[in-house]
């Protein structure tokens, strides 16, 4: 089930970055991992808009055990966050780990900013003429969500659009990373070995996770569930709900680049990762359903459940998303069942089409697929059908002309490769100069390098 990567093992390809020479590598686990987790947002929403998932409400009740399950495939949505952070810091730690090749920030911000705002921007002007034009009385409420200021305002986002408070928070952590990697820098360089290091780059990492369960919970007490629909409240859109998922993925970066430049000098637990990924797998599948038949709250519903289900959901949803993930971030280990089941052509174009089509997923079915099957919303099975067509018709077409030519534009303005694709070591680097005893110095996350990046991850 696992193995080492070698010169035959398509486990990514490194190619320079123009600017800084340090090799990047696709991961296609990672673009197959992001096509099922859009799936199952799409799963779950449809489950909704046709009431087999209930609301008190609307005094429905659900649809017993199916309910539930299409309730819990929200495990998954952490996913997107832990990616993020991963993906996203990862150079910043091989820059701490090491003291090579610091990240450019002025391009990073560049290469955020043609991978998230063009599709967004789009489809938010789409969504307020098509949907929202008779609801708009002023510049701000056009301003505003293309700003991506929405989530701060009660009844602020836009129909079609209540799913962008997660691209809200994706660019507020975008913004922020820079900061949070420089303070961290700043904190971890004082330390003399590279153990040293790794350990004052995770603790104060572990910090926002406790932050996010004390906020996610708080959230969920009586104050916040007054509302007669029993939905969300304003706050539940806010990042510090969300800010520990993030923290989760930036500790797999660090972890992943001192597995790669001192393999080691790992936490045995990062090590044992790698020699088991298919128990952690088979855990994930134990979590989902335990999920599935907590006491804590009635999920065949999707009203606003009480705290103590909140804080249990905050743990559940975190373990599963490092159960997924994790295996997925250890630097040359294949993990044979997750390329079978995520390496192939399906889900790796959904996993390259997952921004565009989770954009649009929402305002397809408000225009055309609720409008289609009114006024009696017809069987799950039959109303997915059409949402996936067309949501794949959509968001084909948004990645083709919107996204994929903005990725063109990465190495005009800013220097950037269009590979959308995640940093990696040299053996130039492998060993920080401040380490105190010599190690293994190696680049074990570039063996087998033999795929060429497309576009993926960051």
């Amino acid at each position: 089930m696992v193995t080492k990567a070698s010169s035959g093992d398509a486990v990514g390809a490194a190619a320079p970055d123009p600017a800084s020479d340090r090799p990047r590598k696709f991961i296609p686990e990672l673009e197959g991992l992001r096509g099922a987790v859009v799936l199952l947002v799409v799963l779950g929403h449809t489950g909704v808009a046709t009431s087999v998932q209930g609301w008190s409400y609307m005094h429905s009740t659900g649809n017993g055990i199916w309910a539930i399950m299409l309730n819990r495939v929200a495990v998954a949505f952490p996913i997107w966050f832990v990616m993020t952070g991963y993906l996203l810091y990862r150079a910043f730690a091989l820059y701490t780990l090491t003291g090579e090749r610091r990240p450019n920030v002025k391009r990073y911000f560049w290469r955020r900013a043609l991978r998230i705002l063009p599709a967004y921007w789009v489809l938010t002007i789409t969504a307020l003429l098509v949907l929202n034009r008779d609801s708009i009385h002023g510049a701000w409420e056009v301003i505003r969500p293309l700003l991506l200021l929405q989530i701060w305002e009660h009844g602020a986002i836009p129909m079609g659009m209540m799913h962008t408070w997660s691209n809200a928070n994706d660019f507020l952590f975008y913004l922020a990373m820079p900061v949070f990697a420089w303070l961290l820098h700043r904190y971890a360089r004082r330390a003399e070995t590279h153990e040293a290091r790794v350990k004052r780059l995770l603790v104060p990492l572990a910090v926002p996770v406790f932050i996010g369960f004390a906020f996610f919970t708080w959230l969920h007490f009586p104050q916040f569930r007054d509302d007669p629909m029993k939905l969300w409240p304003t706050q539940y859109f806010w990042p510090m709900s969300y800010m520990g998922w993030l923290s989760v993925g930036m500790m797999l970066a660090v972890l992943s680049a001192a597995a790669e430049t001192r393999p080691d000098a790992v936490p045995r637990v990062y090590r044992l990762i790698g020699r088991h990924p298919g128990k952690l797998w088979l855990g994930a599948l134990g979590i989902f359903v335990l999920a599935c038949l907590s006491p804590l709250a009635d999920y065949r519903l999707v009203d606003y459940v009480p705290a103590p289900a909140a804080a249990a959901d905050y743990w559940l949803f975190l373990a599963f998303s490092v159960a997924v993930f994790a295996p997925l971030t250890v630097p040359g280990v294949r993990f044979k069942v997750a390329g079978l089941m995520l390496d192939n052509s399906l889900l790796r174009f959904f996993g390259r089409i997952s921004y565009s089509v989770y954009l649009w997923h929402i305002f397809v079915y408000a225009k055309f697929v609720g409008p289609l099957f009114a006024p009696e919303i017809g069987g799950y099975w039959e109303v997915l059908a059409v949402e996936l067509a067309l949501c794949v018709m959509v968001g084909y077409a948004s990645y083709i002309v919107v996204e994929k030519p903005f990725h063109m534009l990465r190495p005009r303005l800013g220097k950037a490769p269009v590979e959308l694709s995640v940093a990696v070591s040299t053996p130039a680097e492998a060993a920080p100069a401040t380490a105190g005893a010599a190690g293994t110095a190696g680049t074990a996350g570039t063996a087998g390098t033999v795929r060429a990046p497309r576009d993926a991850q960051a």
